[in-house]
């Protein structure tokens, strides 16, 4: 009996390590084939990996953790505008992380990516395994006092070998979305309304005048 259950023991080690290996292995295949350069990308895997960038940062809140996925590690991003105050510059992961916070969760109730233009890519002739693709595109904003506001621009991405963004490269117009939000600022609208209220007043006032001088007018004349 002894012999007996030493066989079995030992035929069970034996399985365990062979399903122990062929786990190993298994994670080890995975991950070069993480690893493997899928080079330049076609016309189909470029608009399916700007569709994939637009839903990543659009949300209620936008998920700022898995949207990092997108980004190769030496991920640079360059925010452009017709107003320099407002252009800016990232890069690593950690630096983008607190943007998408700030930028995208603290101050926003929602935020939608969408592409509303053709997305074009190319490879540069230096190389083989590197794409850029560019294309127009709007993000809405919903503030948190639930008022909307659109930002229109032009974004480029550079992929890398491993269809990782490598460059974010955005324009668009900081003077038109400043000029919304500061009209989506609380209380809302009362400034814009008070002016008006103010015009109208003063054009009120205006015709009450000149109809007092045409009366003294024809007052003086019957006279």
């Amino acid at each position: 009996f002894f012999f007996f259950f030493l066989t079995i023991c030992v035929i069970i080690m034996t399985l365990f390590s062979s399903l122990s290996l062929f786990v190993a292995l298994s994670i080890a295949i995975v991950n070069a084939n993480d690893n493997t350069p899928l080079g330049a990308i076609n016309a189909t895997q470029a608009a399916n990996l700007v569709d994939e960038w637009a839903k990543a940062f659009s949300g209620r809140p936008v998920d700022c953790v898995n949207a990092q996925f997108l980004f190769s590690g030496d991920i640079r991003v360059y925010f452009s505008s017709n107003d320099s105050a407002n252009s800016l510059r990232l890069s690593n992961l950690n630096r983008i992380f607190k943007f998408c916070e700030k930028e995208y969760i603290n101050d926003y109730e929602a935020v939608e990516f969408f592409v509303d233009g053709p997305v074009h890519h190319y490879s540069p002739k230096s190389s083989t395994s590197v794409s850029k693709v560019s294309f127009s595109r709007t993000i809405l904003f919903l503030t948190k006092n639930l008022c909307r506001i659109s930002l229109r621009g032009i974004t480029t991405l550079t992929y890398n070998e491993y269809h990782k963004i490598s460059v974010w490269e955005d324009f668009f117009d900081a003077q038109s979305f400043e000029e919304q939000r500061s009209k989506c600022a609380f209380p809302f609208g009362i400034e814009e309304e008070k002016k008006e209220s103010e015009e109208k007043k003063e054009g009120v006032d205006t015709k009450t005048e000149q109809k007092e001088e045409k009366k003294e007018a024809e007052n003086k004349q019957e006279l």
